[in-house]
């Protein structure tokens, strides 16, 4: 009779914790403040995000036995799912896997005067999100359907980013994977300090005219290449 009372103890908690409104759940944990319209519990429930100048996102998750939610968030030309492991300390994401429309990825500051273009696909084991600190991800990120507006006016083809979480930082290696009039490659590096770009753009040798555009990116080299280098503090 004593074990029965015990285990009923533990677990009127547990069931009040899943069974609670997650509007009640997510008032208690750091969550974003454009996460709104929480419905639903911690078993199953759904919110909406919202991203300034975008639509909002429709995340929906469900609880999977032992500590995992599963979750996926929808919106216009946007489908990404994957799982979150719930536990003290940084938030860890794995098996994230879908689209996004690169326009709710801010890139404006690294591309003067020209606006990317495309579709993300992402493929990746894992994202650790720590605040205060970069985030650190391991896997394979496509941007597909690639082409800059603006200054530099061109499709890019399809470019592979592979992310590596290396002791001494985020690292995303960038090179193009198929036949375009703008080849890129470089690599983008973070760490506790900042961020580090370095990109290299060649015109293919039958269009000499897009020499000159890319050009107004960054600095143009003796043999036709423009390379795009800059390091800057991370916000967070």
């Amino acid at each position: 009779m004593r074990k029965v009372i015990w285990l009923a103890l533990i677990a009127v908690p547990v069931i009040l914790v899943l069974t609670a409104p997650a509007r009640v759940v997510v008032s208690l944990v750091d969550a974003p403040d454009n996460l709104r319209e929480v419905q639903g519990s911690l078993w199953r429930g759904s919110a909406r995000w919202y991203q300034p100048e975008h639509g909002p996102l429709f995340v929906n998750w469900r609880w999977q036995p032992p500590r995992t939610l599963l979750w996926e968030a929808t919106g216009v030309e946007t489908a990404v799912s994957g799982q979150l492991h719930l536990a003290t300390g940084p938030v860890r994401l794995e098996a994230i896997q879908g689209v996004v429309d690169i326009d709710r990825v801010d890139l404006a500051h690294w591309l003067a005067f020209t606006r990317p273009r495309g579709i993300l696909e992402l493929d990746l084991d894992y994202l650790v999100v720590d605040a205060g600190q970069p985030p650190r991800s391991s896997g394979l990120v496509y941007w597909d359907q690639a082409r800059l507006e603006g200054a530099v006016h061109e499709r890019l083809g399809r470019i592979q980013m592979k992310l590596s979480d290396e002791p001494e930082g985020q690292r995303a290696d960038i090179e193009t994977v198929d036949r375009a009039p703008i080849l890129v490659r470089g690599s983008l590096e973070l760490d506790g300090d900042g961020y580090e770009v370095d990109l290299w753009l060649r015109a293919d040798r039958t269009r000499p005219d897009l020499t000159g555009q890319l050009a107004q990116l960054g600095e143009l080299q003796p043999d036709g290449q423009v390379r795009i280098r800059q390091r800057g503090a991370l916000g967070w």
